[in-house]
């Protein structure tokens, strides 16, 4: 067979015009479905759609083949070809983070397990704080509330507040060994 673009194609080939019109009039729609599943997009599937007709248009193609298979082979390709590009691009603009002086500035493992064995040891001696000594601690330091809405929400007065959150910061603080820096001063806000 010869070169489709010339012109001389078979008129019962899969790659002669009219043929390819009926093709692409019968399986568009299921081809673009077919490739959307693939590569997660409408847009690039439409793409890839054209791409295989203009492929099998331009190629010579094994007559015994069935045109729907050809049309099916060529699509799948295309998309994994696709795939692999995007990863590709994707990988490089990665890349491109660190010219751009972009970094991570997420901790380590190293670090992260010692932020959680510190956070542990800090839990418990919390839980180890006498009751009211505890929930002004945790009301304070953990939710946030100031010292009036501690003192409200407790009904006791906010002298008793500072009492309760002073001790507890002090036992936490004594407990973990001075560790911890973000156990601090009971007026911290």
């Amino acid at each position: 067979m010869t070169d489709n673009l010339v012109g001389d194609a078979d008129p019962n080939s899969a790659t002669h015009p009219g043929i390819l019109t009926k093709l692409y009039v019968r399986y568009r729609a299921v081809l673009t479905n077919y490739l959307e599943s693939m590569v997660g997009s409408l847009p690039d599937a439409e793409d890839l759609v054209q791409e295989t007709f203009i492929r099998i248009h331009r190629s010579e193609v094994d007559e015994s083949r069935s045109p729907r298979s050809l049309l099916y082979i060529t699509a799948r390709h295309l998309a994994f070809n696709a795939r692999k590009g995007k990863m590709k691009l994707a990988t490089d603009v990665v890349d491109d983070f660190d010219l751009l002086g972009l970094h991570d500035e997420s901790p380590d493992a190293e670090a992260q397990a010692i932020s959680r064995q510190e956070f542990r040891l800090l839990c418990n001696a919390v839980n180890n704080l006498p009751p009211k000594c505890k929930k002004v601690f945790i009301l304070r330091k953990v939710y946030g509330y100031s010292q009036a809405e501690v003192a409200a929400k407790m009904e006791i007065a906010e002298s008793t507040v500072e009492k309760h959150l002073g001790r507890g910061v002090l036992r936490v603080f004594n407990q973990l060994g001075g560790k911890l820096s973000y156990v601090s001063a009971a007026g911290d806000d």
